[in-house]
Order: structure tokens, then C-alpha cells, then sequence
């Protein structure tokens, strides 16, 4: 039996419609004048081929049957998928719920085919920006051009991106560049922000910096070494910040929607000012604790325990001023064990040479004569247990608490009490100093030096 070869009029419209109906939605992702002129005549033609179609006679041939079977169905695949499309994007509520749209594997080759696919890799995707408002997406499609040189599909064709049959590429926000420096406004700013925070994109942080201009913002990209603090309400700080982290430490822009998402703030900004602070720099060290002077007291031993030991040197007054700072804070400190643990730890005396003491080498006796015992029944001279030259240590400080009183650092009482010369030394407290000078020299105690160890165990024992 010998066959014919006969042009399907049918077909050829069915699929003539399709590629204009294509071409249009290209036109359309691409904002071409004639987009809606080409979706419209297509879905038109369609409508006219489907019209006819009804009054279609069936041919008793299998073969051309199911030949035309499997050619509606295909058409009709793609017709039913434009349409959803097309209702998709007039809709016009405030979150778009992505729908599930089948698509076969026809429809899914066809659309490869008319390069849709290559088409959107050259726009930014991002499907959560279909939440933005209308007025929003349109400024943040202006921002784009302006400051990354990139273009964004129109909100419009969003819905048709998201239910696309080949799934889009969306882009990484994170490759994104900013070539040179901008000034937008802050409702810019804010649409920015917001764009950005709707993808969960830590951008802004990671790649550019912020600035305040007057009413505007200034964008510029971000060096490694730099980072942003908000604004803080110290002068102290401010100065601090301005004078030994000018280079590293970036002021945000004052903004309430901005803050939250900044963590070098409050105290965290003042942890991370300890954390790098110039031990070796004095000054840093001075301006510093004048800052904690007014925080916990968490922030103060933070500081002071990392700061260097100070040796005061009581005949040039050699670190004087490091000593004024450190004695100003420790006066401030709430809990009292601290502040004295503190001073034992960090202050440490030189007279001639290498003659060093602490606070713990100072005898506070003033009579010569040493009286212990349950009824002060022993006694012992002052200057057999301790040789002259220790007991001269408690006149040093005493000149050294004039000097803080007198150039206002605290009254003399409270100066006493922080230094733990308050009170005189018990006999059990020149038992412990005297213990202390024996190891703290390797020598061995006296006559007079081991009855005094002696009797004060015995009297301590009973």
C-alpha cells in the first residue's frame, strides 16, 4: 500500500502559535516593545486552531490516529502551562506560594530549545524578592544597574521564573562587586537591606562598608582588616576608637533597622577593645581603663589581668602615671578581694638596683618591740626578725599615698584601705611576712627569728 506525504495544516499552527507565544515570553523576560503584541497574536491562534479543532474528522487509520493523539497532547501540554503562567503573573497578593505545575518531557525540550535557559543566566534571580513591594523591586532594579552593573527580571515575570520548567539558576549575591564607591539615599539603603535580608545574605557584612554622609549613605567595598561598630553614646569611646583603631574600626550609619545587625556594640565593642589593645602602649593602656573605669567589674579585671605588671620605680617615679590609672580603677572595683588580688599581682616596687618588693614584702609594725601570746606574755624586738632594710618599705608607700592624695586620686583612708595598711600587722600576719621573706631569700631563720616561728605555732596550736 503506498503512502502519501501531506502537510497537517493543524500541526503547523499548533506549533507556528507556540513559537510565537516563545518568542514573546523572550520579549517579555527581555522587555521588548512588542512582548504583548506576540503572546497576544499567539494564544490567539491558538484559540482559533482549537476552535476549528472541535469540528476535526477522525481518520480510520491507526497509525494517523494515534499520530495526531500524541501531537494534541503536546500542544496541549504547552498551551495549559502558558496559560497558568500568564494567570500566575496578574496575581497581586503580598507572598507568592510557588504551585506545582507538571510539565512533560516534550514542553521541557522545546523550551530548551528556544534558549529561555541561557537567557535568564544573564539576569539576578532571586525568587524571595517576589515579596518585595512593587515600588521596592522597581528601586531595587535601578540600584542594581547603578551600583553592580547587573540587571533584574521585571516582578512581573517573577512568577513565571519560579513555576519555569527547567529549573533557573539563581544567582550567588555573594559574587557580587562594587567597582567604586556610591552615595545613595537612606531609603536606598534600607530597600538594599531589606532585599538582602530577605535571602538570608550576610553581604553587607562580609563585602562592603556603610557610612554616613550627611542625610546620605556611602557604599564602598570592604578591605579585609576593616569592620563596622555602631554608634556609641561615649565621647570617651569615640575618642579611644579615633585614635587607635581609626584604620580598622568602620562607624556604621546611625539607623535603627541597620543596629541589630551589627555586633560590634556596647559592651561587645568594649571586650573587643581589650582584646586588641597595645600592652605596650601606655597611652592606649591609660585611655583604655579610664573607658571600663565606668563598666562591671567584669571589664576591669579583664583588663588589668592582661595588661603588663607594672614596676613603679620609687625614685624617679619611673611608670607613675600607668600607677595613677591602675590605682584610679582598682578604687572602683565593687568587690574589694579582687581589687587587692589584683594589686599584689600586677604593682611591683624597685628601689636601688634589683631591690623589687610587693605589697606582701611590707612590714606595718610601728613599736620596736613585738608583743604575742594568749596575754602578749612573749615579746620580741621588731629588728631581730626583719633587717632594717625591710622594715624602711612601709615609708615608701606612705609617701607614695601622699603623693596619689595629693594629686586627687582618693583620700588617704580610702588609699590605705586599697593597699591593705589600714591596720597594723598582727603577730600572725609578721609570722606569714616573715615565712615569706625567709623563702623569698633562701635563708635561714635566726635565734631570735626561729623562737618567734616556734612559739607562735605553739601558741597557735593551743
Amino acid at each position: 500500500m503506498s503512502k502519501k506525504k501531506k502537510l497537517d495544516i493543524f500541526n503547523l499552527f499548533y506549533s507556528g502559535a507556540a513559537v510565537v507565544i516563545l518568542i514573546g515570553v523572550i520579549a517579555k523576560l527581555l522587555e521588548w516593545p512588542l512582548q504583548d503584541l506576540l503572546i497576544t497574536g499567539g494564544l490567539a491562534i491558538e484559540a482559533v486552531v482549537f476552535g476549528v479543532s472541535a469540528f476535526k474528522y477522525i481518520d480510520v487509520e491507526n497509525e494517523l490516529k494515534n499520530s495526531e493523539t500524541i501531537s494534541d497532547s503536546i500542544n496541549s501540554n504547552v498551551q495549559n502551562n502558558l496559560e497558568d503562567t500568564s494567570l500566575s503573573s496578574n496575581k497581586t497578593s503580598s507572598k507568592y506560594h510557588l504551585k506545582d505545575i507538571q510539565y512533560s518531557e516534550t514542553s521541557w525540550e522545546l523550551l530548551e530549545q528556544m534558549n529561555i535557559l541561557s537567557i535568564t543566566k544573564e539576569m539576578y534571580f532571586q525568587p524571595d524578592w517576589i515579596n518585595l513591594k512593587s515600588n521596592e523591586y522597581l528601586r531595587l532594579t535601578e540600584l542594581f544597574v547603578t551600583l553592580f552593573e547587573k540587571k533584574l527580571p521585571t516582578k512581573e515575570t517573577l512568577p513565571f521564573l519560579i513555576n519555569f520548567p527547567v529549573k533557573i539558576l539563581v544567582n550567588s549575591i555573594d559574587n557580587l562587586e562594587l567597582s567604586k564607591s556610591h552615595v545613595i539615599s537612606n531609603s536606598d539603603f534600607e530597600i538594599l537591606f531589606k532585599s538582602f535580608s530577605l535571602i538570608n545574605s550576610d553581604y553587607f557584612f562580609n563585602k562592603f562598608i556603610a557610612e554616613q554622609t550627611k542625610d546620605d549613605i556611602s557604599l564602598r567595598a570592604k578591605n579585609d582588616f576593616e569592620i563596622q561598630y555602631f554608634e556609641v553614646t561615649s565621647d570617651q569611646t569615640r575618642a579611644y576608637i579615633k585614635k587607635f583603631h581609626n584604620l580598622n574600626l568602620i562607624l556604621s550609619p546611625n539607623l535603627d533597622f541597620f543596629s541589630d545587625n551589627i555586633l560590634l556594640k556596647g559592651d561587645v565593642l568594649i571586650e573587643y577593645l581589650i582584646e586588641n589593645i597595645d600592652l605596650d602602649n601606655i597611652d592606649a593602656v591609660i585611655s583604655l581603663s579610664q573607658i571600663v573605669k565606668s563598666k562591671s567589674d567584669y571589664f576591669k579585671e579583664k583588663l588589668w589581668v592582661k595588661a603588663n605588671n607594672i614596676s613603679y620605680d620609687l625614685k624617679d617615679n619611673t611608670n607613675y602615671l600607668l600607677l595613677k590609672e591602675f590605682v584610679l580603677c582598682m578604687l572602683t572595683v565593687n568587690d574589694k578581694s579582687l581589687s587587692s588580688n589584683l594589686l599584689f599581682k600586677k604593682i611591683e616596687f624597685v628601689l636601688k638596683g634589683n631591690n623589687r618588693f610587693n605589697i606582701n614584702d611590707v612590714v606595718n609594725y610601728s613599736n620596736e618591740i613585738v608583743l604575742f601570746g594568749q596575754d602578749d606574755e612573749y615579746s620580741i624586738k621588731l629588728v631581730e626578725l626583719f633587717p632594717s632594710y625591710e622594715l624602711i618599705k612601709i615609708k615608701y608607700l606612705q609617701e607614695l599615698i601622699q603623693k596619689l592624695f595629693t594629686d586627687n586620686v582618693g583620700d588617704v583612708n580610702s588609699l590605705n584601705n586599697l593597699l591593705n595598711l589600714s591596720k597594723q600587722d598582727s603577730s600572725e600576719d609578721l609570722l606569714r611576712k616573715l615565712n615569706y621573706y625567709l623563702s623569698k631569700n633562701n635563708k635561714s631563720a635566726t635565734g631570735a627569728q626561729l623562737s618567734f616561728v616556734l612559739l607562735c605555732k605553739v601558741y597557735n596550736n593551743s
